[in-house]
């Protein structure tokens, strides 16, 4: 996964700062909060809420439903200006593997032991 740039990261900040104009937050805040926003992107008013509302709800004096609204509009300009998006958002890749592994279909080990005295998944073969 790419990095964000530092261009794209103040591109959000400044979103950020237009939506949430007078709060008491500090600056370094929409900064940190960009930062959040582009390494977990949100796919929805309500992800992104549950991702920065501390934030919102401690420096701006907004009640949660204004804060909910405001997380919406924030994500809708993010994802219109294609600053976050929600395609391959829950895909992992692993470089170093020699065959493509996709998460969802590893069987783990405490299905396939199935209670032979194997209790931790990642433990391989040694007996707790």
């Amino acid at each position: 996964m790419d990095t964000p740039s530092e261009e794209t990261q103040k591109k959000v900040q400044v979103i950020l700062e237009k939506n949430i104009k007078d709060s008491e937050l500090p600056d370094f805040f929409f900064n940190h909060m960009a930062g959040m926003i582009l390494e977990e992107p949100p796919t929805t008013g309500e992800e992104l809420y549950s991702l920065i509302s501390d934030f919102i709800l401690n420096g701006y004096k907004v009640t949660k439903d204004q804060a909910r609204l405001l997380c919406d509009t924030i994500c809708k300009t993010l994802l219109s200006q294609k600053l976050i998006s929600t395609e391959n958002k829950f895909s992992l890749v692993a470089e170093k593997l020699l065959q493509p592994v996709t998460l969802n279909e590893v069987k783990l080990r405490e299905e396939k032991d199935g209670g032979d005295g194997f209790t931790d998944t990642f433990l391989g073969n040694e007996r707790i």
